[in-house]
């Protein structure tokens, strides 16, 4: 196999050539000329997903601090990015109607007065509700730096993503007015569009990384292949292996970023979030 050329578009994920530092068997693999398959031995194939390995290195890298100056009355921030109280709020307010369905299947309370501060199976819903939202949005916010890293996007943030709904929305409005076929509806809303957004970038995070970084083989495709689907020819379940593989290669890198992230809260600006959402 030759050595891929490396890209010098744009759009080309360089963090993980600029500023990662391979173990000493990926330089020599360099050195000789080799793929830069991180932790890796081609030998030894039947260790399906021995590259995990390094996604759990990127996840160390991924989560350095930020030379841009972070604020710190945020009511969180997720490795040095400041979310806004409104991206908050619009995740929390996300979690409401499951908070209300566990509350009142676990512990029989309706919603109405002093309904968020009511004792639950030793918890509140004001701290269910805050636990969900916090957690939603670390899982979420990790990925969206993964694909700005991975030059996916331009800007991370919730201002951005508003942005950019705002544009598809006025030019599918021009569209119909100039007659034109559209398909869907002819204005997303937030959340519609929140949904779509993010499944077509990890779609295209997972091809970016599987391209350049992951180093898929044949021979670890044939291991997962014996592993999952002993009774089932490779030849023709192929392409179907290799989704599967780098999906939970991708799976195990976000996993690994949310357990190393660095999470810091503002319990006084979160608090203020969430009595202004009890409200209604």
């Amino acid at each position: 196999m030759k050595p891929r050329r490396a890209q010098t578009d744009c759009t080309s994920p360089r963090w993980l050539t600029d500023r990662a530092k391979p173990a000493a068997s990926c330089k020599r693999g360099r050195a000789a000329g080799k793929p830069f398959v991180c932790g890796m031995n081609p030998k030894r194939s039947g260790r399906a997903i021995v590259l995990l390995w390094c996604l759990g290195t990127w996840a160390y890298l991924f989560a350095k601090p930020s030379a841009t100056p972070v604020d710190e009355t945020a009511p969180l921030i997720v490795n040095h990015y400041a979310v806004s109280a409104e991206e908050f709020r619009w995740f929390m307010l996300q979690e409401r109607a499951y908070v209300f369905q566990d509350v009142k299947t676990k512990c029989n309370i309706d919603y109405g007065k002093d309904f968020w501060n009511r004792d639950c199976a030793g918890t509140t819903p004001k701290k269910i509700i805050e636990k969900r939202t916090i957690d939603r949005i670390v899982r979420d916010k990790v990925q969206q730096l993964l694909f700005k890293d991975l030059g996916l996007i331009q800007d991370a943030s919730y201002s951005a993503f508003l942005e950019n709904l705002k544009k598809l929305n006025a030019s599918r409005e021009r569209a119909v007015q100039l007659g034109q076929v559209i398909y869907g509806p002819v204005r997303y809303s937030a959340l519609q569009y929140y949904g779509h957004w993010m499944a077509t970038l990890q779609i295209q995070a997972k091809e970016k990384l599987a391209q350049e970084r992951l180093g898929v083989t044949d021979e670890q495709l044939q291991a997962l292949a014996r592993k999952k689907w002993p009774n089932r020819p490779y030849e023709k379940n192929k392409e179907l292996v290799k989704a599967k593989y780098v999906d939970q290669a991708y799976q195990k890198l976000v996993d690994e970023m949310v357990a190393k992230a660095m999470v810091r809260t503002n319990a006084e600006a979160v608090d203020m979030i969430l009595v202004s959402g009890q409200e209604g």
